[in-house]
């Protein structure tokens, strides 16, 4: 089994720093990661799944789409040219399937391809709201004042740029984001994989068995999908 390897994937316009794990020979599975913070979070999780993968002999890669990650591409981060940027990747790299995480189901809905989801956020709205919860938490703890959707809201209005969990959110990424939905594709739910939730822990979690398990259910996907 090959060592994870870092490169730089071409998908039109965009140069998107990806992790490759598993054979160099066969397209890969594209990995979405979570969004904004969550991205972090289960960034370890991940990495253990691409391995665990590896093992049952499927390639992945994992980008780092616009604007997220250490994606060269900087600014405000905007799900219109992430997904412009995955399916491009998909296309070039003739994908078997996405596997996505958390909010990244967001992004790989639309795609004319086999898609699997792990703890999946189907509605933007929602995903919207854990993010200005987490900034009312810090907030109350930096200046004791109250904060939420209504005051989120408010800063959108006038025109600014709300900084939650470290990441600018505009007033047009915000709209973006609300209007998401993903009501497609295979799940898998976090209890049934023994997955704790990484994207609410600020600490690293150790959730190994949790990839090993995922893994063994995409691998049985993928081979479902190929009539095999």
């Amino acid at each position: 089994m090959s060592a994870p390897r870092l490169s730089l994937e071409s998908a039109g316009p965009h140069r998107l720093p990806s992790l490759r794990q598993g054979p160099g020979d066969i397209p890969a599975l594209i990995v979405v990661q979570p969004l904004y913070e969550e991205q972090n979070r289960c960034r370890r999780f991940l990495v253990q799944l691409g391995a665990a993968l590896a093992a049952h002999g499927i390639p992945t890669t994992v980008p780092d789409l616009p604007r997220s990650g250490d994606s060269p591409d900087i600014g405000p981060f905007d799900l219109r040219v992430a997904k412009d940027a995955l399916r491009r990747l998909a296309d070039a790299e003739a994908t078997p399937g996405i596997l996505a995480m958390r909010g990244g189901a967001l992004l790989a809905a639309p795609l004319a391809r086999g898609q699997i989801s792990i703890a999946p956020v189907w509605a933007g709205d929602r995903l919207l709201r854990d993010l200005v919860r987490s900034h009312a938490v810090a907030e109350k703890e930096r200046t004791g004042a109250a904060f939420g959707m209504a005051e989120a809201q408010r800063t959108w209005r006038e025109g600014g740029d709300l900084w939650l969990s470290g990441h600018p959110v505009s007033a047009a990424a915000a709209e973006t984001l609300s209007a998401s939905v993903s009501p497609c594709g295979e799940v898998l739910e976090a209890p049934e994989l023994g997955l704790p939730p990484l994207w609410r822990q600020a600490e690293p979690v150790e959730a190994g068995e949790a990839a090993a398990r995922a893994a063994e259910r995409v691998a049985r996907w993928l081979a479902e999908a190929r009539g095999s």
